[in-house]
C-alpha cells in the first residue's frame, strides 16, 4: 500500500487535507459486509491521526481514562456499478479522504474509492464533502463516518459511555464542516426518533410483517480488542437479522449475497455489555413499481436495559 498526504484548495475555496491512498483487497477487505466496514473504519482512524498530529489509538481523557474515537455514524453509498459486494481479492483501489472538524472534538471524515484500471498512474485529489450530496462520481464508492470521543464512565461497564475527548486532541487543523454536510443532523435526528425515517419512502410497500430476533453478544466475535462491542459487529448483527427474514420469506440465500447495496446508514447510540442479549426489529418494504429495489429498516436494542443502541437501513437492489 502506497500513501500520501495532499493539501490542495477547493474550487469552494474550502481548504481541504486529503489523504490518498493506493491499495490492493486482500481477503481480510472483502466477502462479508462487517471485513468491509472494519476495514475502511481502520482507514477513518488513520487519516483523523494523520491530519491531526495525534495517535488516536492510544488516548486518555481528562481523568486518565482510556478514550476512544467511536463511530455515531457509518454510510456506505454507491451508484451501483462499484459497492462492497462486487470487490474480490487483488482488485487495485485508490482511496481519497478527508477529514473535517465536526465540533465538540468530533471529527466528520469521507472516503471516496474507485477502482484502479490496471496499469493506470492515479494522481491525489482531494475533494469536497458534499461531492457526496451533490455530484457523487459514478466510478465510486463513498464513506461518511462522524466520531466522537468517549470513555468508559466505570471500569468493565459498556453501557453508559460519556463523551471524553483528550485534552491534547485537536482538529484547529481541519476545515469546518461545509453547508450541506449533514451527518450530524441524520444521528440528532435518528437518536430523537429512533428511526433512519426519510423523505421519498412513504409510498415502499411492505414485503412482510416486521421480524423481531434475539442475538447474544457473541464474545468470540464480536468483542474488539479493548472489551467493547465492536463498530463492525454491528453491520453482523443486522445482517443476521435480515438474513433470518430473507429465509423466513423462502428467498434464496445466494440472492441475498449476490444483492447491489446503493445506501447504507447506521447509527450508533450507544453499547452493550459483552453478556448482553440484543432485540433486532426489521421492517423490509420494496419500490412501489420496482419491487427488486429494497429498503431493510433495523432497530438494535439492548433486552436487559431496553435502550435502544443502534438503527440502521440497508437500500439495495436485488439480482435479476
Amino acid at each position: 500500500m502506497s500513501a500520501e498526504l495532499v493539501d490542495e484548495p477547493h474550487p469552494g475555496g474550502i481548504p481541504t487535507a486529503t489523504r490518498h491512498r493506493e491499495l490492493s483487497v486482500l481477503p481480510g477487505m472483502c466477502g462479508p459486509l462487517h471485513a468491509f466496514a472494519a476495514t475502511t473504519g481502520d482507514w477513518t482512524w488513520q487519516t483523523v491521526g494523520d491530519l491531526c498530529g495525534f495517535d488516536v489509538c492510544t488516548a486518555h481523557d481528562a481523568e486518565g481514562r482510556p478514550a476512544y474515537l467511536a463511530f455515531a455514524y457509518f454510510r456506505i453509498s454507491s451508484r451501483g456499478s462499484l459497492h462492497p459486494g462486487s470487490l474480490t481479492f487483488g482488485d487495485r483501489l485508490s482511496v481519497d479522504s478527508a477529514a473535517h472538524d465536526a465540533g465538540r472534538s468530533s471529527v466528520l471524515t469521507r472516503h471516496r474509492i474507485r477502482r484502479l484500471t490496471p496499469g493506470a498512474v492515479e494522481r491525489p485529489t482531494a475533494f469536497h464533502p458534499s461531492e457526496l450530496a451533490d455530484q457523487p462520481r459514478q466510478d465510486s464508492l463513498y464513506i461518511e463516518n462522524f466520531n466522537a470521543w468517549v470513555a468508559r464512565r466505570s471500569e468493565g461497564c459498556n453501557a453508559d459511555l460519556l463523551h471524553a475527548p483528550p485534552p491534547a486532541f485537536r482538529v484547529s487543523s481541519l476545515p469546518p464542516v461545509p453547508t450541506g454536510a449533514t451527518a450530524q443532523d441524520v444521528w440528532r435526528t435518528a437518536r430523537r426518533d429512533g428511526s433512519l425515517s426519510e423523505e421519498g419512502f412513504e409510498d415502499w410497500l411492505p414485503v412482510a410483517p416486521a421480524a423481531i430476533t434475539e442475538q447474544p453478544v457473541d464474545a468470540a466475535c464480536d468483542v474488539n480488542g479493548v472489551g467493547l462491542l465492536y463498530f463492525a459487529s454491528f453491520f453482523s448483527i443486522a445482517e443476521r437479522a435480515q438474513l433470518a427474514l430473507w429465509r423466513q420469506l423462502g428467498r434464496n440465500v445466494t440472492e441475498f449475497l449476490q444483492r447491489t447495496l446503493l445506501d447504507l446508514r447506521m447509527c450508533y447510540f450507544g453499547n452493550a455489555d459483552v453478556d448482553s442479549i440484543l432485540r433486532t426489529e426489521t421492517r423490509l418494504r420494496h419500490h412501489p413499481t420496482s419491487p427488486r429495489l429494497e429498503r431493510a429498516d433495523i432497530l438494535v436494542r439492548d433486552v436487559a436495559t431496553d435502550r435502544s443502541i443502534a438503527v440502521a437501513s440497508w437500500l439495495y437492489r436485488r439480482p435479476d
